[in-house]
């Protein structure tokens, strides 16, 4: 995390690279976690918009989502109380 600039509880965008396309999911909350440097997970279906159409599985055509490029971004300032805010995700880094 900190060789990437994040820090514990930190808002993040998330965007998926796949040749020229690009999938973003918004407003998710950093959490450390002990798992492969350079890696981050995350739950489905909340990050399922992040798998690109054309990116499936040979033969079985099903979606290739156990492993997508993806880069973090810090998200704007959440919306205030009595706002829409989007509930919140989780995203282990």
């Amino acid at each position: 995390m900190r060789q990437r600039g994040l820090i514990a509880k930190q808002w993040v965008d998330i965007t998926s690279h796949f040749g020229s396309e690009r999938r973003r999911a918004e407003r998710f909350e950093v959490v450390p976690y002990r798992i492969a440097r350079g890696s981050a997970a995350a739950y489905f279906p909340e990050t399922n918009v992040l798998v690109p159409i054309g990116y499936v599985a040979r033969g079985s055509g099903q979606p290739a989502s156990k492993s997508i490029l993806i880069t973090l971004e810090p998200s704007p300032a959440p919306a205030t109380a009595g706002g829409s805010a989007r509930a919140a995700q989780s995203l282990h880094a």
